[in-house]
């Protein structure tokens, strides 16, 4: 998700066909969010360490 925000900024993080990007097809898509918890509380996550880094 990192490489999505570095490439298109916040509107990478927030396009709906970001789970069908190789990158992260590879790393295993949202069956591998899933083992984390909620898809939708990990992306946020994710997104507020991306915007205090």
């Amino acid at each position: 998700l990192a490489a999505q925000f570095a490439r298109g900024g916040t509107d990478e993080l927030e396009n709906p066909k970001i789970f069908q990007t190789p990158e992260v097809v590879r790393s295993g898509g949202l069956s591998a969010l899933k083992a984390f918890g909620k898809p939708v509380e990990i992306l946020h996550k994710v997104k507020e360490k991306v915007f205090v880094a």
